[in-house]
């Protein structure tokens, strides 16, 4: 019934990019 709500999970799989990009910078710089 929720189809907006399945449509925003599909065009957003990762919940928290901004963080894991945070991890990946903190890994480069280490």
């Amino acid at each position: 019934m929720n189809r907006k709500n399945l449509v925003r999970a599909e065009a957003e799989p990762q919940p928290a990019p901004d963080e894991r990009r945070l991890i990946l910078t903190l890994d480069w710089l280490g």
